[in-house]
């Protein structure tokens, strides 16, 4: 058995007593020895393939990774002019072994040796960009998009498993994952449920709605003002509108229903508004043609969709990578659990680069220095693991 596994999902979230929060397929899954592989980029991205590679170990266990940018392999939206043609589209990867449900793993001392991050979007530069996706929503163009601020940094030496653990120290979430793949890791310490099917029933809980913790002895206040936020509430409605009609483009006429909106859920450091869609799945419905109806989720692009990400490539300064992608698994089963790469870091071995993004919904009503701001607050708890003086990240 090699040093970590390959792939690990853990739910280290503990719901509040009065939350319904949805919880994940399996506590936690962990994969070792990668055994047989299926990786393809924008020279070789082929979904039958995919579709049938899936068939072939529909006995087992596999593993996935998909990247944002892949979405010009399913949509008509051209790449963005900076993307890193390098870079996996999708992994899908079997084991040698799978332990299921195992105890939280042990955290060792690590010292990350790193330099700071670095913004890749100024405030003069993300409010520059405010403008003119305003400028969009006022002509009509869209009603909605998510705009987001990348981040870097260079490292001299990293245990990304290691890395991935106090994340999930610093931010326990629902959805964490980690793969590691040759010159890739993807750190992931999501909040957010990108979709889990389920025999023939599927359900998608997009997040929109974030308000930070203001008032430790009063969590009632907050989590009111969130769920009373005309703002915010608009901004997740409209991403649930998007999703019902991703969904029904794959299921069965008048199945598509939304179980809960504006679900008011508590997270390390704020809260969130989070709601529920659920379908019945036509017969016959493949994997590919859940990512091909669904991918990139509503909750990462806008609405409209395709004019939305057409924008997202126009002003965002860098291609989105593995952010807002997905990781996720399919058990033996067929039964399927997958995030949104959110909240989340990413590092190439052969950059020896460290990245993150933080992002927010922009609508009619967002105003330029709250939006700004909410990309810090969720930038922070990854912030917050970089120590200027001895980068020590032990908790």
């Amino acid at each position: 058995m090699t040093e970590h596994p390959f792939f690990h999902n853990h739910n280290f979230y503990s719901p509040a007593p009065d939350e319904n929060f949805l919880s994940p397929l399996y506590n936690s899954v962990q994969a070792w020895g990668m055994k047989d592989v299926c990786c393809m980029n924008h020279l070789d991205f082929d979904t039958q393939y995919i579709n049938d590679f899936i068939r072939q170990h529909k006995d087992e266990w596999i593993f996935f990774f998909l990247s944002y940018d892949c979405l010009s392999a399913l949509t008509p939206v051209s790449p963005h002019p900076r993307a890193d043609v390098s870079s996996p589209w999708i992994v899908m990867a079997t084991a040698d072994q799978v332990l299921v449900n195992q105890p939280p793993p042990f955290y060792q001392p690590f010292v990350l040796n790193a330099q700071m991050p670095v913004q890749h979007l100024s405030w003069e530069q993300y409010k520059s960009g405010f403008d003119h996706i305003m400028h969009h929503i006022r002509r009509g163009d869209i009603y909605e998009i998510n705009y987001c601020i990348p981040f870097s940094a260079h490292v001299q030496s990293i245990n990304t498993y290691e890395f991935w653990l106090h994340l999930c120290n610093r931010q326990p979430m629902p959805f964490s994952m980690f793969f590691d793949y040759l010159d890739f890791a993807w750190m992931s310490a999501s909040p957010e449920r990108f979709f889990i099917k389920s025999n023939h029933l599927i359900r998608s809980q997009p997040i929109k709605g974030t308000r930070k913790h203001s008032h430790p002895l009063d969590r009632h206040f907050d989590k009111m003002q969130l769920l009373n936020s005309m703002k915010d509430r608009t901004e997740n409605v409209m991403t649930v509108d998007v999703t019902r009609n991703d969904l029904s483009k794959i299921s069965i006429p008048g199945s598509v229903h939304v179980d809960e909106l504006f679900g008011v859920y508590s997270f390390p450091d704020w809260y969130q508004l989070v709601s529920t869609v659920s379908a019945q799945l036509l017969p016959n419905i493949q994997f590919m043609d859940i990512i091909r109806a669904m991918f990139p989720m509503a909750s990462m692009t806008g609405a409209p969709k395709i004019k939305a990400m057409e924008l997202i490539h126009q002003f965002e300064p860098l291609p989105r990578g593995p952010f807002s992608g997905s990781l996720g698994y399919i058990d033996p089963h067929g039964n399927i659990d997958a995030n949104v790469l959110i909240r989340s870091v990413f590092f190439n071995h052969n950059l020896q680069q460290l990245s993150f993004w933080a992002g927010g919904a922009i609508t009619a009503s967002s105003v330029a220095i709250d939006e700004y701001n909410e990309c810090l607050l969720k930038s922070s708890a990854i912030q917050s693991l970089f120590n200027p003086s001895t980068h020590d990240i032990c908790r």
